[in-house]
């Protein structure tokens, strides 16, 4: 929720931010008011108004044209709404106008995956390879994930087991490791780092969902049992519970 004294906050602090600014008046007019559209714009994407934040930067980006700043929070409500081809305009933009704009290197890069544009998605990912601070286990997870859903299952192995060597406490990665071994019919692999995931992370359902698939693959049913049953409990209303009883139900339980 925006209070009238958090607008007026903002005002003031972008006012104190562009006094004395060159230019003539009118575009100095035009970025204040589009400074304080994007700020209103993030506080609403706070509050998880995502109408409210596109109406305001939306205005921003019509008076800011060049600030990537606005295209690269105008793609994350689109992305928010998952409108994946607006999104990927709007993050295009905000690299054009700052290539070194790191946040919207990655926010692309997830959106290309989603428009299964993987091979691109991959160049995206590698770019961040280079910047610093970046976390590597999250870059090397991206990019084994691109690589597995390509159906390269090798190069996923070996992208996410860089991840795991920055971060072996990443349950997402040995989630991920997981379905890449069994994508190489490594299945004894493939349980450990399912395992690896859920001690991790108890309440990982996908872990517990494809743990219960492959015992039902090797028939062993109790062990199956045991974790279909786990994601029913943990996800009761969700398509892996039902496709869980359906399980059940075809093994007699």
């Amino acid at each position: 929720m925006l209070l009238r004294k958090d607008i007026t906050s903002l005002l003031i602090a972008i006012i104190l931010t562009y006094w004395g600014c060159a230019g003539n008046k009118k575009e100095i007019n035009d970025r204040l008011i589009a400074e304080s559209k994007y700020r209103l714009g993030l506080a609403y994407m706070d509050d998880n108004d995502i109408p409210l934040a596109r109406r305001e930067l939306l205005k921003a980006v019509k008076l800011s044209p060049d600030d990537p700043k606005i295209h690269n929070a105008l793609g994350r409500t689109y992305v928010v709404e998952r409108e994946f081809l607006m999104a990927e305009k709007a993050f295009n933009n905000a690299l054009t106008l700052d290539p070194e704009f790191v946040e919207a290197y990655s926010m692309l890069g997830y959106v290309c995956m989603e428009l299964k544009k993987r091979d691109k998605a991959i160049e995206i990912f590698q770019k961040l390879l280079n910047y610093q601070n970046i976390p590597l286990h999250y870059v090397h997870n991206a990019i084994g994930w691109a690589y597995y859903e390509k159906g390269e299952h090798k190069k996923a192995e070996e992208e996410l087991s860089l991840a795991l060597r920055y971060k072996d406490d990443y349950p997402i990665a040995h989630y991920n490791l997981g379905l890449a071994y069994f994508g190489m019919g490594k299945f004894d692999l493939s349980i450990k780092e399912y395992k690896r995931a859920i001690e991790l992370s108890p309440e990982f359902v996908m872990a517990h969902n494809q743990l219960g698939l492959l015992y039902l693959k090797r028939n062993n049913i109790e062990m199956a049992i045991e974790e279909f049953n786990k994601v029913i409990n943990l996800a009761p209303d969700s398509k892996m519970a039902a496709t869980s009883k359906k399980y059940l139900d075809l093994i007699g339980r």
